[in-house]
């Protein structure tokens, strides 16, 4: 079993030219950042060399800040934002997803974002709104979860968008509808919470085809996350199935955790041994789980976390609650 401490960073955040106005109190291990103001923190993301942090905001502003919680750059997006996500292998590109259905004045965009000049170098269009986005392992593509309008009217279409990121050319478009996606360790798949299915599809992008699929008895999935073969997937209102783990190596799946809690987002450390959730019922907390045997390894309850996110090393994890961002660091 692991052992771990941790220090407490929180860090709050406004829309200004000076994004922080920071007041620190130190008790015991911990550092608290505080902002007198801030818009809702929907997503967050450490890069691939754990040195910056993403954080975006409903409103549509992504704040990077260090490891210390220092801002480095802002950048304003005029989208609801949905997801922000750092490329696997370049650790200056990130993503975002954004829009929203229902109003002509937020139509849906991803966005590219380069840290080594801190511009938004690409976006590319999502129509009504981008929900979800996931780069495949060698960072070359990025794939997202658009809502597009339907020809004839009434319902919107939904589709997963594939594009290559030196040219931005859009290469491929997969008729599946998914409001979240997750692109395999190995590159071969998409998997993804279909809302029109009622489960989880895993699709294989080189055979165009559905090879594994899940269906929980009562529908509430809340997350799904790749870690090798194995991919991780949570619910949140299904009876005793509440984190399941799918091998695509062996074709099997087998519950990880199957008390009567609601599972909602859920990260792998980068070593594959340990899984953090949020868990809630009453009140939300935040778990870290042994990845084969389901054991909480460390809990950490009252915190009311909603987002999380493992710095590429395993040494720090972040989540966000309402307009604040924790950072724990651990020490193995």
């Amino acid at each position: 079993m692991k052992k771990l401490f941790f220090y407490l960073l929180i860090v709050g955040f406004m829309i200004s030219d000076i994004p922080f106005s920071l007041a620190q109190e130190h008790t015991g291990n911990s550092i608290l950042v505080e902002d007198s103001a801030s818009e809702f923190v929907q997503s967050i993301d450490w890069n691939a060399d754990g040195s910056m942090l993403a954080i975006g905001h409903i409103d549509g502003t992504v704040l990077v800040v260090d490891a210390s919680g220092t801002t480095l750059a802002t950048f304003q997006f005029d989208h609801p934002l949905n997801e922000v996500e750092w490329s696997p292998v370049d650790s200056n590109l990130f993503v975002v997803a954004a829009g929203a259905p229902g109003s002509e004045d937020f139509k849906g965009l991803v966005g590219l974002v380069d840290m080594n000049t801190a511009t938004i170098v690409n976006t590319w269009d999502a129509e009504i709104q981008a929900t979800s986005v996931s780069w495949n392992p060698t960072g070359e593509s990025v794939a997202a979860t658009i809502d597009k309008p339907h020809p004839l009217g009434g319902e919107t279409i939904s589709q997963i968008n594939i594009w290559d990121i030196s040219s931005y050319l859009l290469t491929k478009e997969i008729p599946k509808s998914f409001n979240t996606v997750s692109w395999s360790t190995n590159g071969n798949y998409l998997a993804g919470i279909s809302p029109i299915q009622g489960g989880i599809v895993v699709w294989d992008i080189v055979n165009e085809q559905e090879i594994f699929t899940y269906f929980p008895e009562y529908y509430g999935l809340s997350d799904v996350e790749w870690n090798g073969d194995k991919l991780a997937f949570s619910l949140s209102s299904s009876g005793n199935e509440t984190l399941v783990i799918w091998d695509s190596g062996t074709q099997e799946s087998f519950i990880l955790r199957d008390e009567e809690f609601n599972i909602g987002d859920l990260e792998w450390s980068p070593n594959g041994e340990l899984i953090a959730i949020v868990e809630y019922q009453d009140e939300k907390k935040i778990l870290v789980l042994d990845s084969t045997t389901g054991e909480v390894v460390q809990p950490y309850p009252n915190i009311q976390g909603a987002n999380v996110s493992w710095s590429n090393d395993g040494s720090r994890l972040a989540f966000q609650r309402s307009d604040e961002v924790v950072i724990i660091f651990i020490e193995n």
